[in-house]
């Protein structure tokens, strides 16, 4: 068993993860805003032989234009200054990365990718990334593709399709039909996550379900067309395959074609709706 302190313990991802590693027989203890801000002290277990990581999954994303807002600095220098109060205590980290750090026109991405921020967001984490190799902490930066879940902000790809589905609609407008990327369920990443962990890899490692499909097949798949509504066309589509090689045989899954895969994200999508 291992103590995990963590943050973000009831966002997307987390709500999941926190109950995957429960199930693996780890003690989870929630870390919030105010233990963040300082504000409270963390009650630490005294049995020094059990192992303590930290897993630091908030961050502000509430907003529609999170990713150019201010607050990713001051959460930076939040995050900072709690890991700088208990870098004692905790015997490694574990940091969601964003697939904003990585180059937009690469048409391969590998673990070795050199980061190349694109925004405020990134450019914040990025910093924090190279904060903690500094710091010489032991931590560990998985790099999360798209992940999808019914539960997205309005704004976001999965509630414009699912809100179409429900309203009625027979089309969904789309601002990047044609770009294909590699998306991950939210069920699945929090499993990777897990997997990673419990493995222990460290450091920097792409998730990704290595498959590629475009915004405009998984519309499909829900019996939408689209229609684009972009300002300025793409010439040419981008394809970023998300190469994951540190995960356990049980992950290690061939290819499949896009189709199979935006069948398998819908059906998904369909039973957390019904869950929920």
């Amino acid at each position: 068993m291992k103590e995990i302190y963590f943050s973000g313990f009831n966002g997307k991802i987390g709500k999941i993860l926190v109950e995957l590693l429960k199930k693996s027989g780890h003690r989870v203890i929630p870390v919030t805003r105010d233990h963040l801000n300082l504000n409270h002290k963390i009650e630490f277990n005294t049995l020094n032989e059990i192992q303590k990581s930290f897993f630091h999954f908030a961050w502000p994303l509430s907003e529609s234009d999170y990713r150019n807002s201010d607050n990713n600095r001051s959460f930076l220098a939040t995050s900072q200054n709690f890991l700088s109060k208990y870098k004692s205590k905790f015997d490694d980290i574990l940091v969601p990365g964003t697939i904003f750090e990585l180059p937009k026109h690469l048409r391969e991405l590998s673990d070795e990718t050199n980061p190349e921020p694109r925004c405020t967001y990134s450019e914040s984490k990025l910093t924090l990334s190279k904060w903690l190799l500094e710091e010489n902490f032991k931590y560990s930066w998985p790099i999360l593709p798209y992940v999808l879940s019914s539960n997205d902000p309005i704004f976001k790809l999965v509630p414009t399709i699912m809100n179409a589905v429900v309203s009625g609609k027979k089309s969904v407008g789309l601002t990047s039909p044609n770009i294909k990327r590699n998306f991950v369920h939210v069920s699945e990443c929090a499993e990777m996550i897990r997997a990673c962990y419990e493995v222990g890899v460290f450091g920097r490692y792409l998730i990704g379900s290595n498959t590629n499909i475009s915004s405009s097949q998984l519309a499909k798949e829900f019996g939408l067309s689209w229609t684009d509504v972009q300002e300025v066309k793409f010439t040419r589509e981008i394809e970023q395959f998300l190469k994951f090689t540190k995960l356990h045989n049980g992950w290690q899954k061939s290819n499949t074609f896009d189709i199979d895969r935006g069948k398998q994200l819908h059906g998904m999508l369909v039973q957390e709706l019904r869950y929920s």
